[in-house]
């Protein structure tokens, strides 16, 4: 999972310094990169000003010529395409963590919307080219792949955002199965994929203390 000002993190492990000198970088059979757009005329930029916002982008790896690179790059995440933002909170919109399923067909996101700091989650299915129709999760924090393409989140609590529960999604029937709740309120869960990918860890964290469960990664 990677984040707007960590560019990669979750394909990198490291930080980048983000904004405009935001770093493309390649991911399995892709490579990844951000542009800004301009709502009054749809132009795409290198860099950013003050009436603009972030677009997310990626080409084929074999794709070296960069006059081939626009024509050839498809949109992961465009706030106009998003039908749950309305215009006037794309300039106060930031994106939180995208991730990606193994095949790269499906892309998960978070966004803070106005900045309010409360996050919304959802998918899009890159073979239509589409955000899943339907699909809106309020108060996400993290949103990971199984490997059959059903999602796991964590939700969050309460006026300081407390993550406190995971639940399992399929992305047909988008019904929600609560795996694991955390009831005591000084505990913080987290959920991250293990290096290999076969399982995920879901630990539940205090200042004093941590407990760890991991589960196949199906």
């Amino acid at each position: 999972m990677f984040h707007e000002n960590e560019w990669f993190k979750h394909a990198g492990k490291r930080s980048d310094p983000g904004g405009a000198d935001a770093i493309p970088e390649s991911y399995g059979e892709f490579v990844y990169y951000m542009k800004y757009k301009d709502p009054a005329s749809k132009q795409l930029m290198d860099h950013p000003y003050d009436h603009c916002f972030p677009v997310y982008l990626r080409h084929d790896i074999n794709v070296v010529d960069t006059n081939d690179i626009a024509e050839q790059s498809e949109t992961i995440i465009d706030l106009e395409e998003l039908p749950w933002v309305q215009p006037i909170y794309h300039l106060t919109t930031s994106i939180d963590k995208i991730t990606v399923n193994d095949d790269h067909s499906l892309v998960a996101f978070t966004l803070d919307i106005g900045n309010t700091e409360v996050l919304t989650g959802g998918v899009k299915d890159m073979r239509v080219n589409k955000v899943i129709g339907g699909l809106k999760l309020n108060n996400v924090c993290q949103i990971e792949f199984t490997t059959d393409n059903h999602i796991l989140y964590t939700e969050t609590e309460g006026v300081n955002r407390r993550p406190f529960k995971v639940s399992r999604m399929s992305l047909e029937t988008l019904e929600p199965i609560t795996i694991f709740t955390d009831s005591d309120p000084t505990h913080f869960i987290d959920l991250t994929v293990s290096k290999d990918r076969k399982f995920f860890v879901i630990s539940s964290n205090t200042k004093e203390d941590s407990e760890v469960w991991v589960i196949p990664r199906i």
